[in-house]
């Protein structure tokens, strides 16, 4: 017989932890695809719904190369009044300039003035004195802005410093804040103070200055509400037209105010003369708030114009498939000179265009990936004469779009394929999950019943009664058998009597006549659970009729097999054993003496 056949309650034991492993795998399993999942969510991100991708900018080239460096992290960019860009080269802390999209030159180190600025008469927390001498090389250099005489300025993001050049890339002078770091700088007009004025901002607001680090105002209002920012990426200014600012609205393809770039470059006005202008707006990227807004009367008492997006629930900040969230993180604004808010999208790795006067949206570009035209975890933009620079952080690249008038004729855009929900790939592992757990809940212990010819077996056969003892949790055996019990010693072993129907025991003694009325009752007890049920049995008749019936049934004569297996591998168990510590008591003997060394290496030593 096959010793699978009998399952002893220690194998029930083995099945129910094969399977409880089998549930703590799939549960593991279903851990890995969910962290990869999650994963994927932060490296190759989906889009926010609402947003459908367009082509009004065409892709033109990608900028890898710097000198004798490839580009790593860049974080920052910006175009000269010269035409040449500056790429902050974060990750080789370095500046690096192009001219045609050819490399000129780096900035690594860098020489000092003579002059430095003033001490600012700065109105508002938050806002410090200058840091004297700035270091003479780059750590973390990150957002790049132009004034329009060639001046131009970076935030160190790890040294905490505003740091600002001539146009002969000669440090002018460096301002520290000593509550909140810089994060970004641009350059923008203020028409009602006349001239250029660094908006510079910190983690709670803007601070504005003159080019010369002279700082005397500051909007401070960390939160959450309407107005408040929270770690703010950029700030531009915005002159819309007359009939802008009253709300009559304008198309995007229209003439609008005057405007600052992206990259700081101060735009002309492309207004009509005739044309009166309305009220300037402050437009910020308010990056943790997931939003941008617009402020109007920003020197006196600011108030919004308008808002696109809003902060994330408290109760789900970064739940991707959320309708209503309009970016999935800005980092980073430009203006062109028609009018367009280009907002950079660096979890989406989009561009979402929006009308700088009324904040509606327009239209997006791009998408997540690493080919031409795509973008990956992107930092910073700028547009310059009707082209977007985009500094494809992850991608370690600066990506070239050029800006096109959107009344221009267009190749129909790709419907996008319908989404796969990747989520569907847990389904496997819950229901694998699922069914090992039902599984290893639903083994049931066996039953073994004994008749009255196996009980006699006992009697006079120790080794089949140690077995019992050593692997039976539970017997059952059929009304009136418990007397023959009586007076064996089965330590250990639950003794439970089932009752039976004894007009049932004539008719199964009608169908096999060579029963006994004892083994006619054993049969039935045994029918009773035999769906987990053993009926150990002395006598052939009653194994044969058992099978007809479909019970399991194990024979004296295979249990004898069974032992005399489980003793032969018990010897030879022994046998190894005993070999083992001869070797051991052999060895530990002749240490230290010249045994081994009296043969030779081809020799053979044998031990009897």
């Amino acid at each position: 017989m096959d010793r699978d056949v009998l399952i002893l309650p220690r194998d029930i034991v083995h099945q129910r932890i094969t399977w409880a492993l089998a549930v703590v795998f799939a549960a593991l399993s279903a851990l890995a695809v969910l962290l990869l999942l999650l994963v994927s969510d932060v490296i190759i991100p989906g889009g926010f719904e609402g947003n459908p991708p367009a082509r009004y900018a065409y892709f033109l080239e990608n900028v890898y190369e710097g000198g004798d460096q490839l580009l790593s992290r860049p974080s920052g960019v910006a175009v000269s009044p010269r035409g040449e860009l500056y790429v902050a080269d974060t990750g080789n802390a370095r500046i690096a300039v192009f001219d045609n999209g050819n490399f000129v030159r780096e900035l690594r180190d860098f020489d000092l003035a003579d002059t430095e600025p003033e001490e600012s008469d700065a109105d508002g927390e938050g806002i410090t004195d200058t840091g004297g001498k700035p270091p003479r090389d780059f750590e973390t250099p990150a957002s790049l802005a132009f004034a329009s005489d060639g001046r131009w300025f970076v935030v160190d993001i790890s040294q905490g410093l505003l740091l600002a050049f001539d146009e002969d890339d000669i440090c002018l002078w460096s301002m520290a804040f000593e509550e909140e770091g810089p994060v970004s700088v641009k350059v923008n007009v203020d028409e009602a103070r006349g001239g250029e004025f660094l908006y510079v901002t910190t983690k709670s607001g803007i601070v504005v200055g003159s080019l010369d680090g002279d700082f005397d105002r500051a909007w401070m209002n960390w939160g959450r509400g309407e107005g408040q920012l929270d770690n703010p990426a950029a700030a531009l200014t915005f002159v819309p037209s007359k009939d802008e600012a009253e709300g009559e609205g304008a198309e995007l393809s229209g003439e609008a105010g005057q405007a600052t770039d992206g990259g700081g470059s101060v735009g002309t006005s492309t207004r009509a003369s005739t044309r009166a202008s309305g009220p300037a707006l402050l437009l910020v990227c308010d990056s943790l708030n997931y939003r941008v807004q617009a402020y109007q009367s920003f020197d006196s008492s600011p108030t919004l114009r308008w808002v696109f997006g809003a902060p994330p629930s408290v109760d789900a900040p970064l739940n991707s498939e959320d309708s209503d969230r309009k970016f999935g993180l800005p980092v980073d604004l430009a203006l062109s000179n028609r009018g367009k808010l280009f907002v950079l999208d660096g979890l989406s790795s989009e561009i979402v265009v929006l009308n700088a006067a009324d904040g509606s949206y327009a239209y997006t570009l791009s998408d997540a990936g690493s080919d031409n035209g795509m973008l990956f975890y992107p930092e910073a933009l700028c547009w310059s004469k009707g082209r977007i620079y985009v500094a494809d952080k992850f991608n370690d690249r600066v990506v070239v779009f050029e800006d096109i008038d959107e009344s221009a004729p267009l190749e129909p855009p790709v419907t996008p394929k319908a989404s796969f929900n990747r989520w569907l790939l847990m389904l496997p592992f819950a229901l694998a999950m699922l069914a090992a757990l039902v599984r290893a809940v639903t083994i049931r212990q066996r039953r073994y019943i004994l008749d009255d010819s196996f009980i006699e077996a006992l009697r006079v056969n120790d080794e089949l009664r140690m077995f019992v003892i050593d692997n039976l949790r539970e017997i059952c055996v059929p009304t009136g058998s418990e007397t023959l019990l009586a007076a064996l010693a089965l330590p250990g072993v639950t003794l439970r009597i089932e009752a039976f129907d004894e007009a049932t025991v004539f008719e199964l003694l009608g169908e096999e006549p060579r029963l006994t009325e004892r083994e006619a009752a054993a049969l039935l007890v045994a029918q009773k659970n035999a769906r987990r049920a053993y009926l150990l049995t002395a006598s052939w008749v009653l194994a044969t009729f058992a099978h007809e019936k479909s019970i399991a049934v194990v024979t004296l004569g295979e249990m004898k097999v069974m032992l005399s297996d489980i003793a032969r591998s018990k010897q030879r168990v022994d046998l190894e054993a005993l070999y083992e510590e001869s070797d051991d008591k052999l060895y530990e003997e002749s240490e230290g003496d010249d045994l081994w060394d009296a043969y030779d290496d081809d020799e053979e030593i044998s031990f009897l």
